[in-house]
């Protein structure tokens, strides 16, 4: 095994691990932000739901 190919493949692993926690973090994020704007559309239809039953 050559040193300087055993480091090069540590690199190209290192970087396939980021590129997959960057993919990972990404549908996080787009999931978090789904699930946002599910509560508040619950909200708001809970708001008129009780608007209608108060009214």
């Amino acid at each position: 095994m050559n040193r300087p190919d055993f480091f090069c493949e540590d690199y190209r692993e290192l970087g396939d691990a980021l590129g997959d926690m960057a993919k990972e973090a990404k549908l996080l994020a787009l999931w978090v932000g789904y699930r946002d704007r599910l509560l508040v559309v619950t909200l708001e239809l809970a708001a008129i739901d009780g608007r209608l039953l108060l009214g």
